[in-house]
């Protein structure tokens, strides 16, 4: 996403997605985004304020990237990855590499002003994703996951880490 006549782009170098929409994102691959002069190097996610104080679901703007891959996103400003206001966004299973990663790059890797966002591994229950945090969000290889440790559990799905399985009652 490039500047358009001296004005900043909203930014979402992949999709730009706004006004109460739902999107499903599934086993998508996409190397090289970005968001030049704007924010969100691979998505951007806007709902209006009034769909999130009415909690009118059918006006909340509704993202989920599931089982993905993106490499080298990058955006200038928010987000390198993704950049997401006041929507709900369900991450599951994605792997996500920054344009010249390096140092704290991870850590606005995804931002989120206000909404819900949910990162989880595709793992069942059980067991745990092999993932890296990025910001509020996780970074997961497709598929690998690992049991819980003996002596501990985790009855939900979608763990990100081994600090997920909790230890069993004696």
């Amino acid at each position: 996403t490039e500047a358009s006549g001296g004005c900043a782009s909203p930014g979402g170098g992949v999709a730009f997605i706004a006004g109460g929409a739902i999107a499903e994102f599934d086993r998508v691959h996409v190397d090289g985004a970005s968001a030049n002069h704007a924010d969100g190097g691979s998505f951007y996610v806007h709902s209006e304020s009034t769909a999130i104080e009415s909690s009118e679901s059918s006006t909340s703007t509704q993202v989920v990237i599931r089982e993905s891959s993106f490499g080298q996103t990058d955006a200038e400003y928010n987000g390198a990855w993704l950049y997401s206001s006041l929507s709900k966004v369900d991450v599951i299973d994605t792997k996500v590499a920054l344009a010249g990663e390096e140092g704290g790059a991870a850590a606005d890797a995804f931002f989120a002003f206000g909404g819900e966002s949910v990162c989880t591994s595709g793992c069942p229950a059980g067991s745990y994703g092999a993932c890296e945090t990025m910001a509020i969000c996780a970074s997961c290889d497709f598929g690998v996951c690992s049991a819980c440790p003996a002596g501990t559990y985790r009855a939900e799905a979608g763990a990100v880490s081994v600090d997920q399985c909790i230890p069993c009652d004696e």
